[in-house]
């Protein structure tokens, strides 16, 4: 049997239409990564090295105090036997996670994206306690700074569970019955 891993990333680049780009990363065929992607990868470096070294929130988004983050924290949850679900949270201090954003986008523009739901989801199936998120936003570009708050509800996870099968249902399908398991996994 075909285990199915999803991510968030890949299931929202197929929900999005982009299904060739969706299989290449699904297989690992070919990375893409304009100088606004390495830049958020160096940030997000610097940043989980300073909470580590701190234990607080990074210097530019306020410094705040935690009690035990755990930073780039790489999560794996099985869904059914054929569906695993992996993700990796930014920074979790129970009961609350971050996800760190670069580029010009707010932070309130996450907010109604599936990641938040679904990195909810990954914590709660790998028995994590959340109850909130916190998105910090840092635009580059100007300096500025922004950060939205939102609440992992039991209709936020429901939401992200049918989103989270749903789509891996559709692509796990697509993989079969083109044999793309056979083909692409060597």
């Amino acid at each position: 049997m075909n285990k199915f891993r999803a991510s968030y990333s890949i299931l929202d680049t197929w929900r999005r239409g982009d299904y060739e780009r969706a299989v290449k990363m699904y297989f690992k065929l070919e990375t893409f990564d304009s100088e606004a992607m390495q830049q958020g990868r160096d940030y997000h470096q610097k940043w989980q090295e300073e909470v580590e070294k701190t234990k607080k929130l990074p210097a530019v988004f306020g410094g705040k105090k935690l009690t035990a983050p755990k930073t780039e924290l790489k999560l794996v949850a099985q869904i059914y036997d054929w569906l695993e679900f992996v993700g990796v949270i930014d920074c979790y201090d129970k009961p609350t996670f971050y996800e760190y954003k670069t580029w010009v986008s707010e932070s309130q523009n996450y907010i109604n994206s599936y990641q938040i739901g679904m990195y909810g989801l990954l914590l709660t199936y790998t028995d994590k306690y959340v109850d909130s998120c916190e998105i910090y936003h840092y635009n580059q570009y100007n300096n500025k700074v922004d950060m939205s708050k939102v609440y992992i509800t039991d209709k936020l996870i429901q939401d992200s569970l049918n989103f989270l099968i749903t789509t891996s249902v559709e692509m796990h399908d697509y993989l079969l019955s083109n044999n793309l398991y056979e083909r692409l996994s060597k």
